[in-house]
């Protein structure tokens, strides 16, 4: 009987494992969901500048949300996902044609719209600067603080969302400015080149 007990005890232990491990299996072999597709479309002819600032703004999705792929192009293709036009009417011909309300800003105003029920949404601004600007305004939004030591991201990846974001905003200061001869041992002044780009950068 002490052996019948025990042989229970070890079908009735065997059975969790088993059962435990089964569950663990599943788990493990559910298909994760799909990555959000974000696509981020520059002017075909669009400057320099504007290009960098669509590359800027998909490094900024990958840091700051989960499970999503951007794909930065001169073109947009088709795809179920989210597309985000970078620059203005004037550099991007897509900006033109979607956005026909797009605001009269001056050259150093700033644009985020969005077509939400298309997920659809344009960042610009008056000029090649200005749309610069606004990809770093709608990372600022998102959660990113620009810091002289370098860019500060949410702790937390979240899912990806733009809701909320949209902004036409004017400087109240044309003149933006940075003093590199602070006179004091420990300022600008005694930085080499490379810290100066970097810190511009």
């Amino acid at each position: 009987t002490e052996i019948n007990r025990f042989t229970i005890l070890q079908i009735m232990t065997w059975s969790r494992i088993a059962s435990l491990a089964t569950i663990a299996f599943l788990c493990l072999c559910r298909p994760l969901p799909a990555a959000e597709r974000v696509q981020i479309v520059y002017g075909v002819d669009a400057p320099p500048i504007e290009q960098h600032a669509a590359k800027e703004l998909g490094e900024q999705f990958k840091r700051l949300f989960e499970n999503v792929e951007t794909e930065v192009v001169a073109s947009p293709q088709p795809h179920p996902g989210t597309t985000v036009f970078v620059g203005s009417p004037a550099t991007n011909r897509n900006i033109a044609r979607l956005f026909v309300n797009w605001p009269a800003v001056s050259d150093q105003g700033i644009v985020i719209q969005s077509i939400p029920e298309h997920q659809i949404y344009a960042v610009g601004g008056g000029s090649p600067p200005a749309t610069l600007w606004a990809a770093y305004e709608l990372g600022h939004r998102l959660g990113i603080r620009y810091l002289p030591r370098g860019d500060m991201y949410p702790l937390e990846k979240k899912p990806f969302s733009l809701a909320g974001t949209d902004t036409v905003m004017e400087p109240q200061l044309r003149s933006r400015t940075w003093r590199t001869i602070n006179d004091f041992a420990i300022g600008p002044e005694s930085w080499g080149i490379d810290e100066q780009r970097s810190h511009l950068r």
